[in-house]
């Protein structure tokens, strides 16, 4: 996943490199598919991953960096929940 260094110009310094926004995609990525690994039915997965989003919202991560990992999860997973998730994202930081 390509992350465009300039949705983060307000919350990472300017010397941060490609590698270091790589990587905050990356554990982001690793975060969300933890979740549904440990969900045990869509329910428990669509809260979850709200409770997730809202974590990564409160540390500033860029909307679209999380609307696009939940389009890579819905992808990935073939789960549509995923999609039905990426709708709520502005409700995250409610």
């Amino acid at each position: 996943m390509s992350i465009d260094p300039r949705t983060w110009s307000t919350t990472l310094p300017p010397e941060a490199t490609e590698a270091v926004i790589q990587l905050i995609g990356a554990t982001l990525m690793a975060c969300l598919r933890k979740v549904h690994g440990m969900a045990s039915d869509g329910l428990a997965l669509r809260s979850s991953a709200l409770q997730k989003l809202a974590e990564f919202a409160a540390l500033r991560y860029p909307p679209k960096l999380l609307w696009s990992a939940c389009t890579t999860m819905g992808v990935a997973t073939r789960d549509t929940i995923w999609f039905r998730v990426r709708e709520k994202i502005p409700q995250a930081y409610a």
